[in-house]
């Protein structure tokens, strides 16, 4: 990709030049933290933290080799905001969890995957049994989703009631409504 550019020394590179090479280096960091992540054995929320550290320290220094004046020091985490930031680490901590607490995973055709709980019985008798939580990644788009299933007697899913979207909170209700969404609806 970046072959067609003619290799000149630093010094005269400017611009698109100098913008290719700070890509390439990214490129060649980037890669390199992905291997020392598969080596670590650390979860994913705190090797986050780690490489968001080493990322600061990376432009630094290439700020200072480059002699560049006025680079930014901050590596943006997508969370400048204090809602994105609390979103963000109960996105983090949920994903980080369920990889702990998954007692089945289940990986699906499209690449995501998907962690459930220990499934808790009802309370009360009827037509379900159980449920468990269930916390699906997405690898490619980094999408986080979390739900409640209710199973049958059966164990087919029979209920389901969404708990989080990338980290906020649906406040929604069952799928199919419940005798008690049905009263709050109505409001009785």
């Amino acid at each position: 990709m970046f072959g067609s550019i003619v290799k000149q020394p630093a010094f005269f590179k400017t611009g698109p030049a100098l913008a290719v090479d700070a890509v390439k280096a990214g490129i060649e960091t980037a890669n390199e933290i992905a291997d020392e992540y598969e080596q670590s054995g650390l979860s994913m929320s705190t090797f986050i933290v780690a490489g968001k550290a080493a990322g600061e320290a990376a432009i630094d220094v290439g700020a200072k080799k480059f002699r560049l004046h006025g680079v930014a020091k901050k590596v943006s985490s997508g969370a400048e905001n204090v809602n994105a930031q609390s979103a963000l680490s109960a996105k983090l901590s949920g994903l980080e969890k369920a990889q702990q607490n998954g007692v089945i995973t289940r990986q699906l055709p499209d690449g995501r995957v998907r962690y459930y709980t220990k499934e808790v019985l009802a309370r009360t008798e009827g037509s379900t049994r159980g449920a468990s939580f269930v916390t699906e990644h997405n690898p490619k788009t980094g999408n986080l989703r979390q739900w409640m299933e209710s199973y049958n007697h059966s164990g087919q899913v029979n209920r389901v009631h969404p708990k989080s979207v990338n980290g906020q909170t649906v406040n929604s209700q069952h799928y199919p409504p419940t005798s008690t969404n049905f009263h709050q609806l109505r409001g009785s």
